[in-house]
């Protein structure tokens, strides 16, 4: 299953979660607290970009059991739209309609950072897509974080607001060598990393070379096994996308639930 059927569900489930934030909105998921990047997280299961570009949905998607939502990706002239008030953090995935990542991609990136700044609980600048070759001249991926970690230390004195700053890349195959994005996630001392791999194996690898920085891990998750087998090779969060597109809007909170009642008493 997968293209327009995927494209039917996510409708489907995007119709669902807008009524389960009605239904349950007073109704709590199952807390299994989490501590990251300075923020707190009810739980590891966040929903990854994609899904909710806008951030309209953030309050309904918190409803439906997600301990944390990415939005976007966005792009500069994407207008903020994320609400004040919200259950979860909430991170904002920012990127550039360009191609490669040149200074006028870097300055896209840098522009977006600071447009949502002000509501984002963490930002994600996404270096994972096939189609924009973001991540294959080492030299630029470290003018693109040493601009980004710029823009975060000004943005912190001026608003008096500290936002993390993760980085989203693929993790490359196991048995190769790690990407050299991931070494400049920790050269660059990032916040987090987004890090995507079907791999736990893979994902062991990273966690242990960043540690003690935060992985987040996406890429592959369907079931409750698989979020405990992330968890435990090292990720503090995971995000699952097609899962919940082809589970529905009580994805989450079944998932979370089966979580609790596996893990040891």
């Amino acid at each position: 299953m997968g293209g327009w059927k995927d494209a039917l569900n996510a409708v489907t489930t995007a119709v669902g979660v807008r009524a389960l934030g009605v239904l349950h909105g007073a109704r709590p998921a199952p807390r299994m607290p989490v501590r990251a990047m300075g923020l707190h997280f009810p739980n590891p299961l966040g929903l990854a970009a994609g899904f909710d570009r806008s951030g309209a949905m953030v309050g309904a998607l918190a409803a439906a059991g997600f301990g944390f939502v990415e939005v976007g990706t966005v792009t500069p002239g994407t207008p903020p739209r994320l609400p004040h008030d919200r259950d979860c953090p909430v991170g904002v995935n920012i990127g550039s309609r360009r191609d490669g990542l040149d200074s006028a991609v870097v300055d896209d990136y840098a522009a977006a950072l600071r447009a949502h700044w002000h509501r984002a609980d963490y930002l994600a600048a996404n270096l994972s897509s096939p189609f924009f070759r973001r991540d294959e001249d080492p030299a630029a991926v470290d003018a693109l974080l040493d601009h980004l970690k710029r823009e975060q230390a000004e943005q912190a004195q001026a608003t008096g607001r500290r936002v993390p700053l993760t980085l989203k890349v693929h993790a490359g195959e196991d048995g190769t060598p790690l990407p050299t994005a991931v070494h400049a996630a920790h050269a660059h001392d990032v916040d987090g990393l987004v890090l995507v791999s079907a791999s736990p194996r893979r994902l062991a690898a990273v966690a242990a070379a960043l540690d003690p920085m935060p992985v987040i891990s996406v890429g592959g998750v369907h079931g409750s096994w698989d979020v405990q087998e992330r968890l435990a090779a090292g990720a503090a969060l995971v995000q699952v996308y097609t899962a919940f597109v082809r589970g529905g809007a009580r994805y989450p909170r079944r998932l979370l639930a089966s979580i609790g009642a596996e893990m040891p008493a």
